[in-house]
C-alpha cells in the first residue's frame, strides 16, 4: 500500500460526527479505516518514522483499501485536542485534509457525559455532579477505574470549540479545514454531504437516503455492559481467537457474537431533561467560546446562549 490517509474527522464528539463518518464510509471512491476512531496520532509519545506509521497504522485500520479507492479518511476526535497528534498527521502527510463538526457545547457536553457513562468511563451518573468533579480530576482525583483518558472527564474543556478549531487552523491552515455545525447537518444530511464532498475533491455519487443517526443509549446489566467494552484478558484472548479463524469472512463469528450481545442488553434512551440552573452553568462557561467561534466561522452562534433543549441524537 503507497496510499495514505487524505482526509481526517477529528471531532469534535457528539457533534454528528458518526452521521458523516457512515456518510462517507459509503461513498465508492472513499476507504474508511476500521474501526472509525483508532485515535493512532493521539496516542503517539514520541516521533516515528513513517515507515513505522505504514505498518502500524496505515495496513492495520486500511488494509480493505482497493485499487479503486481515491481518498482514505478516518474519524477520532480526540486529534482536535492533540496539537502533537495534529503535527504529527501532517508530518506524515503535508496534503491532509481536517473536517471539524461542532455543536452547541450546552447540549454536546450533557450528551457527550451520557455516552461516557454508557461506555463505563465515566461513573458519576448525575452530570451536575460529574460537572463539579473537573477541578479535583484534574489533580487525579476520583478518576473512574475504567477510563482511559481522564482528560474527557473535563467537559468545560471538551466543549471550548473556537479554542481548539483556532489551534487547528494555526497548525494545519484554515485552508485544509472544513468546519460543519451540527445544525446545518440536522437540517439536511444530503447538502451537507455534497459540500464536504466537493471539500475532498470528490464527485457526489447520487445518493439521497442516509442510516440514521446513533441514538443515546443505556445498558439492562451492568456486568454484561463492563464484559462488551471492558472484557477480562481470557475474553479478548478468545475473541481474537475466533476472528483469527475468520479472516475470509466479512464478519467472524466474535463480531458476530458481540454485536448481538450488544443488542440484547442495549436500550436506546435518551438523557433526561437538564436543569434550568445547569443549563445556565454551561451558557455562562461557555460564552465566551461560543463568541470566538462565531468569530472564526464569521456565523452569529449567539441563540447558542439562549435556545432551548434540542432533539438529542
Amino acid at each position: 500500500m503507497d496510499m495514505k490517509p487524505s482526509f481526517f474527522i477529528v471531532g469534535a464528539p457528539r457533534c454528528g460526527t458518526t452521521t458523516l463518518s457512515r456518510c462517507l464510509k459509503n461513498h465508492p471512491a472513499i476507504c474508511f479505516s476500521k474501526p472509525k476512531e483508532p485515535h493512532y496520532f493521539s496516542k503517539l509519545d514520541r516521533h516515528v518514522s513513517s515507515e513505522i506509521i505504514q505498518a502500524e497504522y496505515v495496513e492495520k485500520y486500511f488494509s480493505h483499501t482497493k485499487v479503486h479507492h481515491q481518498a482514505m479518511g478516518e474519524g477520532s476526535p480526540s486529534y482536535l485536542y492533540s496539537p502533537s497528534g495534529l503535527q504529527a498527521i501532517l508530518a506524515f502527510n503535508p496534503g491532509a485534509k481536517f473536517i471539524v463538526m461542532v455543536r452547541n457545547p450546552v447540549e454536546s457536553v450533557y450528551s457527550f457525559h451520557y455516552r461516557l457513562v454508557y461506555l463505563m468511563q465515566e461513573d458519576q451518573r448525575d452530570f451536575q455532579k460529574a460537572w463539579d468533579l473537573q477541578e479535583a480530576r484534574a489533580q487525579g482525583q476520583h478518576i473512574p477505574r475504567l477510563c482511559h483518558n481522564s482528560a474527557m472527564l473535563q467537559y468545560g474543556e471538551v466543549g471550548q470549540y473556537g479554542k481548539y478549531l483556532e489551534q487547528l487552523f494555526e497548525i494545519a491552515g484554515p485552508e485544509k479545514c472544513k468546519v460543519v455545525v451540527f445544525d446545518d447537518l440536522k437540517k439536511s444530511v444530503l447538502v451537507t454531504y455534497k459540500d464536504v464532498l466537493t471539500f475532498l475533491g470528490l464527485e457526489y455519487d447520487g445518493r439521497t437516503k442516509f442510516s440514521h443517526k446513533m441514538a443515546s443509549r443505556t445498558y439492562r446489566f451492568h456486568w454484561l455492559n463492563r464484559m462488551i467494552w471492558h472484557p477480562p484478558t481470557s475474553i479478548k484472548y478468545i475473541r481474537a481467537q475466533l476472528e483469527k479463524s475468520d479472516l475470509k469472512k466479512k464478519k467472524s463469528l466474535g463480531h458476530i457474537l458481540l454485536l448481538k450481545l450488544k443488542r440484547l442488553n442495549d436500550i436506546k434512551r435518551s438523557p433526561p431533561p437538564m436543569s434550568c440552573h445547569m443549563r445556565n452553568v454551561l451558557r455562562e462557561s461557555f460564552s465566551d467560546d461560543i463568541d470566538r467561534l462565531g468569530r472564526l466561522l464569521n456565523r452569529d452562534l449567539s441563540h447558542w446562549k439562549t435556545e432551548e433543549a434540542l432533539p438529542r441524537p
